[in-house]
């Protein structure tokens, strides 16, 4: 369940409105590594479009929701597996993030400070609506950056209600958004150095990795035509193979002569936009012709060219 929880904020960050921001990859240095001025993210956020910056809001909800029921499952299930946990909150009572992470064993707690410790990533609030009606929280308390961190969160509500407090606010309009980029990436790995390891199981991080430049024999991206359909397969960042196919309303139909010859070649179809042409003589001058056949069948003349073999030097 954690993981699921982690894999939906996961798809929700994976936006091209927080490709263009970067700010989980670069928050604070340009691409030669000069300090940005304090308010460039801010810049960037207010050049985004209305569009993009409605986007950037609801993805932000998505994915701190999401990751605040995850580090409470994952609490929880810590709970379960180590001895010396204590009571949270009386029966019926939905704990805090921080009384939960309080409620686990010393060594445990220790665990998780490291992960969040060793996590380099950044995560960034912003506010919308009447900045007067904002209150102030103030830092987190606890012995620990992660403790502080849960009770603030768990004050301001930026994670596991942070869809309700933007969509219900209780007096006029204001709302504070996390981006949990760092979440992110402690979620993940608190499943892999610190929940996996108690379980016997191994766990490959969604977080910290990259498709290799080249695949093996087998797993690398494939176009195929068959002459009726498309079929794509691309393998994605978790290792699964993303596949697709259909059926083009229109295909080219590709023939090639000799200048001179009066027969074509049977020439072959294709649903892309660009050919090339293997083994054709040096020097020699060929005809080129491009038809479009519809759904129908029906084929009509688009183009004509004129090809001349590779010269030899």
């Amino acid at each position: 369940m954690v993981r699921s929880f982690l894999l939906a904020a996961d798809d929700a960050l994976d936006q091209p409105v927080f490709r263009e921001l970067r700010t989980h990859i670069s928050p604070g240095t340009d691409s030669t590594g000069q300090l940005l001025p304090p308010n460039e993210l801010a810049r960037k956020m207010q050049r985004l479009t209305p569009a993009d910056s409605a986007q950037l809001v609801s993805s932000c909800c998505i994915a701190s929701t999401n990751l605040g029921y995850a580090y409470e499952h994952a609490f929880r299930l810590l709970a379960d597996l180590v001895p010396g946990s204590r009571p949270t909150s009386p029966e019926g009572e939905r704990a805090g993030l921080d009384a939960l992470y309080d409620a686990l064993p010393d060594n445990v707690r220790k665990d998780l400070d490291t992960v969040y410790t060793n996590v380099s990533t950044h995560e960034f609030e912003f506010q919308e609506g009447d900045s007067s009606q904002f209150p102030d929280f103030g830092p987190g308390t606890g012995s620990s950056p992660f403790r502080q961190n849960l009770n603030y969160w768990q004050s301001a509500g930026l994670l596991r209600e942070s869809h309700g407090q933007y969509a219900y606010p209780s007096t006029a309009f204001f709302a504070t958004v996390l981006m949990p980029f760092r979440s992110l990436e402690v979620v993940d790995c608190i499943l892999a150095d610190v929940l996996a390891p108690r379980l016997g199981l191994k766990y490959r991080r969604v977080t910290g990795h990259s498709l290799p430049e080249s695949f093996p024999p087998g797993t690398g991206p494939k176009l195929e035509w068959t002459g009726e359909t498309v079929q794509v397969s691309l393998p994605d960042k978790r290792g699964r193979i993303i596949e697709a196919r259909w059926k083009p309303t229109a295909t080219s139909i590709v023939r090639i002569r000799e200048q001179g010859q009066e027969d074509w070649s049977l020439g072959f179809a294709t649903p892309l936009n660009t050919c090339s042409f293997a083994g054709l003589k040096p020097g020699v001058r060929y005809d080129v012709e491009i038809t479009s056949r519809d759904e129908k069948g029906e084929e009509k003349l688009v183009a004509k060219h004129v090809l001349v073999g590779p010269q030899l030097h």
